[in-house]
């Protein structure tokens, strides 16, 4: 995946993220959702939303939230309720 992100595929970035959260590391899992978020893919602000929730950054998870509700992610009004 690292090759194809530094390509500039956001489906690679976003995945990366995942693996890097799915292994406990969230401050690069942090970085690779931010990037893919960066460049429009909306399942990255939800999962931004989701870590920051986890945290306890209420105010982030929100932004997050509401980026992801408007670039067409639906599922995250349950989240956010």
């Amino acid at each position: 995946f690292e090759k194809a992100a530094a390509a500039g595929s956001v489906a690679a970035m976003f995945n990366l993220g995942t693996n890097f959260l799915q292994q406990s590391n969230v401050g690069t899992a942090k970085e690779w959702f931010a990037k893919a978020a960066a460049a429009g893919e909306r399942m990255a602000y939800r999962s931004l939303a989701w870590i920051a929730a986890v945290e306890g950054n209420l105010e982030d998870a929100e932004q997050h939230y509401s980026r992801a509700l408007e670039l067409g992610l639906e599922d995250v009004r349950e989240a956010r309720d």
